[in-house]
């Protein structure tokens, strides 16, 4: 290319350049601007299969990869096209393993990769599973719905009925609660997986079903732990 040619286009190389940086400028400023949410909600995941969604929560963030907790029933579907929505729209691909029928809970291991690093990852919140707090009936619990948005979620507040109550509708022993409607709606579809807590931010449970009276069942921590090989 002669010097005459390469001074016609230098204008648009640089034109180009600065476009390219603005626009590196501004996505990084949009995630260095996330509005900053109670770790437990950050840490909270969607998670979409062919057979629908639902949801899950952060448990580890290790050097290699995140490890997200959630129902088994919720990976029913769960293929090469399915991903886990983290808080910040990022959407990523997880390993299934550890699943449990019998518990109903899987979980799932997010690689750090090109394009998500652990850098990446340090920007998220996680749920602690390695204590076990007794519970007691009527223990106060809430439950964060992310099915409509992470950064203003519904909060469900209720009680701890029972830590064990057999329900015949699902043939298992689970953690049994009542809790209030928010806004006329209950737990519903595309909530299982999600953490249930304490009135102090301690994990409970998850999530596993719930009707429109309120009722909801969950497995507990203490059970979460035993599938991931902590007790």
């Amino acid at each position: 290319m002669s010097t005459r040619a390469f001074r016609k286009i230098l204008p648009y190389l640089i034109a180009a350049a600065v476009l390219v940086y603005t626009v590196f400028f501004v996505y990084r400023k949009m995630h260095d601007t996330l509005p900053v949410l109670p770790e437990e909600i950050s840490a909270c995941v969607r998670i979409v299969t062919a057979k629908g969604s639902g949801c899950g929560f952060i448990i580890e963030i290790g050097q290699e990869e995140m490890v997200v907790a959630t129902a088994c029933h919720v990976l029913e579907g769960y293929d090469g096209n399915s991903y886990v929505e983290l808080y910040d729209g990022v959407r990523v691909f997880g390993q299934q393993f550890g699943a449990d029928e019998t518990y109903d809970v899987a979980f799932l291991g997010i690689p750090y990769e090109e394009g998500f690093t652990k850098k990446d990852g340090d920007r998220y919140g996680s749920v602690d599973i390695t204590s076990y707090p007794a519970i007691e009936p009527d223990t106060d619990c809430r439950i964060p719905d992310i099915t409509g948005s992470f950064t203003d979620p519904l909060i469900y507040e209720g009680k701890i009925l029972s830590e064990g109550e057999y329900f015949y509708e699902l043939d298992r022993v689970l953690m049994r609660g009542s809790v209030s409607p928010v806004s006329g709606s209950y737990p519903g579809e595309g909530m299982s997986g999600s953490p249930v807590f304490s009135s102090d931010g301690t994990l409970l449970g998850m999530l596993v079903a719930g009707n429109e009276d309120g009722i909801i069942a969950g497995v507990t921590v203490s059970d979460i732990a035993r599938c991931y090989g902590l007790l």
